[in-house]
């Protein structure tokens, strides 16, 4: 696994499909795996990263309330680059272009 993308989340109905979808759209599926800790949304967050996992064989729902999200993905990732991401913020094309940068 190349790309670890590790997040958090509650109640993000709104914006995180917007988000998913900019940070997706950069990445080879074979080459990364999208870890988030849902911390018990209480809207539609949970149906939405249902419907990516079943799209996404590499994306991994951890569902527990906690205020160590970040760190708890983290700890369950796999890949050599670990991206932290917010998944109410839209990514552009000069966000894959910094990390890109990193790795090299």
């Amino acid at each position: 696994m190349k790309y670890s993308i590790c997040s958090t989340v509650y109640n993000a109905e709104k914006r995180i499909k917007e988000s998913l979808d900019s940070t997706l759209q950069f990445i080879n599926p074979d080459e990364f795996e999208i870890v988030v800790v849902d911390s018990k949304s209480t809207d539609g967050t949970p149906k939405i990263l249902r419907d990516y996992a079943a799209k996404f064989p590499n994306f991994k729902i951890i569902d527990e309330k906690c205020t160590r999200g970040r760190q708890l993905a983290f700890e369950n990732s796999q890949g050599k680059y670990i991206i932290p991401v917010d998944l109410d913020t839209i990514y552009t094309e000069k966000w894959w272009e910094l990390i890109k940068a990193y790795e090299n």
